[in-house]
């Protein structure tokens, strides 16, 4: 059997098995004990109870997954060969656990869903690639690829559903005629057919059907899920938080927006912005596969399939509504409101949680006028490339908290002196990180303390500015007051001997390849700060339309979204040479319209210019 390397994306199987609520938007109150279920003589299931039938009365159309239970992508390639191996090789499938919700006869799999959802891929040979799948949810290119990569190995090692069925009528045509299929059949077809021709007895899944009302089905869910494999504090948090406004909002915007279920209320509104979420937060992390890419993502998240994205979302939430992190601050956002009986009240939270992650973001991504539009590239990422999240929910928290005349006053100063302010952080942004790591502080323990870090060094940089100082004087004076210990790895780092003779390390080389792509980016033509071209900028007219101006290529100028909106109170502080800003920005077009490696976005640029 083939191993697949543990960095491969996994199949998903959410489809085959849909989510659903456990008590479907009635209060769970009002179901009752499910005493039925002693009634119903299904004591396991069989091979008729996998096959595909549309008659709409099958048991597989009642089932159901609970709406918070892990989605079903979290096996690697070799454990859906060897469940099906075992089904071959007429070994016991372990047991699963059925509660029956007697007010809309949904079937909830409270244990086995996994395994289910496997055999039917199976049967069906639909491993997450099918029109089925993307009509239920969504498909990321690198899923489809998965699904056929698994296709691909199961045929080898075990063979399709339909290659069985091939193979076990061959195989009962040489048993009815009293020959032994291994010396008629080539071998690897009397093993599919001896597969084929077993499985309809072989085929036999224990049911245990859990007697009780909801809330005996939902202690039996969570202990299932806390039991086990040992789980993060933070995963059993949001098994028991599940019902929370953040949380359902969470399950939203990783599903994106796909996910019905989460929303008991305001569905088109959830579902729209949990969309436009998904597509700012995670479908380029989902997505990028080129570590050498001129644009790097806003977010590029450590693990494609895992809680990583949870817990990502729980800190931006925590970020968007208390400006912090932390333990205390984590469990409160998504506790809040979990068990609100007032199903109104929790949908209202939960589109209003949606919504103020949203304007969160707007404050440095995205074309509305409150976007600073920060580069992400020399914002959340070191001078090596690597992403740091913490600088990410730094720099959000920063730009959103306090009053609307402090956000206003923050970003106007921070607009005047941004030019300068990037040329600082591009050298100090490693040793800040690193501080911070020192000091014990990363995303889940962001305090107001470690934000100020910012005010600190825009303070540094406007007394520098003022005394008309270098860049890297600022720089050092900075560090020596904010972590000595950093300070003084500062100075060994850029006073070290001999390092100008040595050959560039791969290190070295990849921190130049990174300050040459920063660098190459067109600039604001109001505060001289970097501009994310495609995803925050804006072509403002140099002299305003009311003023006479022209819609012509002379006329026209990059901005910031914000600095275009604020652009006569900017204009009067400036410290940016704009004529300079402008010729560098042309020169830099004219570069990119002879490259044949230009993009259409920068196409598109060099038109308006």
């Amino acid at each position: 059997m083939s191993t697949i390397g543990a960095k491969n994306v996994n199949v998903t199987l959410d489809h085959h098995i849909p989510s659903e609520s456990l008590f479907t938007k009635c209060e769970y109150d009002k179901v009752g004990k499910s005493e039925e279920a002693k009634l119903h003589q299904k004591v396991s299931l069989d091979y008729r109870d996998f096959l595909d039938d549309n008659s709409g009365l099958t048991i597989w159309d009642r089932l159901r997954k609970p709406e918070f239970q892990r989605p079903t992508f979290c096996w690697e390639d070799d454990k859906y060969v060897n469940l099906l191996k075992a089904l071959q090789n007429n070994r016991v499938i372990p047991g699963v656990i059925f509660w029956l919700n007697t007010s809309t006869g949904h079937i909830f799999v409270l244990d086995g869903a996994h395994r289910l959802s496997t055999i039917r891929a199976w049967f069906s040979d639909d491993w997450g690639d099918s029109k089925k799948a993307l009509s239920y949810s969504y498909l990321e290119e690198d899923e489809k690829h998965a699904g056929k990569r698994l296709r691909d190995l199961i045929a080898q090692d075990i063979g399709s559903f339909q290659e069985c069925i091939e193979a076990g009528k061959l195989y009962r045509k040489a048993v009815d005629s009293r020959k032994d299929p291994f010396q008629e059949l080539d071998e690897n077809i009397a093993l599919k057919g001896r597969f084929s021709y077993n499985l309809s007895t072989s085929l036999n899944i224990p049911i245990q059907w859990v007697v009780g009302d909801y809330k005996v089905a939902e202690e039996s869910f969570l202990n299932i899920n806390t039991g086990g494999t040992a789980l993060e504090t933070q995963e059993v948090d949001f098994l028991t938080y599940r019902r929370s406004p953040v949380a359902r909002a969470i399950a939203g915007i990783i599903a994106n927006g796909y996910k019905d279920s989460v929303w008991i209320d305001n569905i088109e509104e959830c579902s729209e912005i949990s969309k436009n979420l998904y597509n700012i937060l995670l479908s380029e992390s989902d997505n990028y596969i080129n570590e050498s890419a001129t644009a790097m993502p806003f977010v590029k998240l450590q693990k494609k399939n895992g809680f990583y994205k949870h817990v990502f979302l729980l800190n931006l939430f925590a970020i968007s509504s208390a400006k912090k992190t932390g333990g205390n601050v984590l469990k409160a956002t998504l506790s809040n409101l979990s068990n609100e009986e007032n199903e109104i009240v929790v949908a209202q939270k939960t589109l209003d949680a949606l919504n103020q992650v949203q304007n969160t973001i707007n404050h440095v991504r995205g074309k509305l006028p409150q976007s600073m539009g920060l580069y992400p590239s020399l914002y959340f990422y070191s001078s090596e490339g690597k992403y740091r999240e913490q600088m990410l929910l730094m720099f959000l928290a920063w730009f959103s908290k306090g009053t609307d005349s402090e956000i206003k006053k923050r970003k106007q100063h921070f607009s005047i002196y941004r030019g300068k302010f990037e040329e600082c952080w591009m050298l100090a942004r490693d040793y800040i990180f690193y501080a911070m790591n020192r000091r014990g502080v990363g995303p889940r323990r962001l305090t107001e303390v470690s934000i100020a870090v910012l005010d600190k060094l825009l303070d540094f940089i406007v007394k520098g500015v003022a005394s008309n100082t270098q860049v890297i004087d600022i720089v050092k004076g900075f560090l020596k007051e904010y972590h000595e210990p950093t300070f003084a790895s500062f100075l060994q780092e850029i006073n070290s001997p001999g390092q100008r003779y040595k050959p560039f390390s791969a290190t070295v080389k990849n921190k130049i390849e990174i300050k040459n792509i920063i660098e190459s980016q067109l600039k604001c033509e109001i505060c001289g700060g970097y501009v994310d071209v495609g995803n925050s900028h804006q072509v403002d007219h140099k002299e305003e339309r009311r003023s006479g101006g022209t819609n012509d290529v002379e006329n026209a100028r990059l901005t910031h979204p914000y600095c275009n909106k604020n652009r006569n109170i900017l204009e009067k502080f400036t410290l940016v040479d704009t004529k300079k800003v402008q010729k560098n920005n042309l020169n830099k077009e004219k570069e990119r319209r002879e490259s044949p490696s230009l993009d259409n976005e920068n196409q598109q640029l060099a038109l308006e210019f």
